[in-house]
């Protein structure tokens, strides 16, 4: 069994592990637990969608620095949540290239959230309506 923590303070925040590790969640069985995050695409004054550096940098501040095997509060990190956002699904927007690569150099597990927001007919989630089949599923690889 695996116990996921997710956002200590806000979702995408595990910067309290980091500032304080003796207050970090602790287990009684070991190499149990998984710290996760959300992160979504209109979080773009936190991410700084802008080039990849500052992504990177912004995502290593909030949340990746646990993965870093030399802390003391070092443990796996989960994606466990990110969505397409109000601008829908496009494999070209910085979000999606910059959130696939980061995943990609960390070698991180996600799960993807958006199966069908309201409305339903919104090409923003990974089934979408296309007319008159409503079983679409967007094609997407990280």
């Amino acid at each position: 069994m695996l116990i996921i923590v997710q956002g200590l303070d806000w979702a995408n925040f595990l910067l309290k592990v980091r500032e304080k590790p003796e207050n970090m969640v602790t287990l009684n069985v070991a190499n149990r637990l998984v710290y996760s995050s959300n992160i979504q695409q209109y979080m773009t004054t936190m991410f700084h969608y802008d080039n990849y550096n500052n992504t990177k940098q912004a995502f290593d501040d909030f949340f990746g620095f646990v993965t870093n095997p030399a802390a003391p509060y070092a443990t796996p990190h989960f994606v466990g949540e990110f969505s397409t956002g109000p601008s829908g699904w496009d494999p070209m927007d910085k979000y999606w290239i910059y959130l696939g690569r980061y995943i990609n150099e960390r070698s991180l597990n996600w799960a993807f959230w958006s199966w069908m927001p309201e409305p339903a007919a919104q090409p923003g989630s990974m089934i979408y309506n296309q007319g008159s089949n409503s079983s679409g599923i967007v094609d997407a690889t990280l």
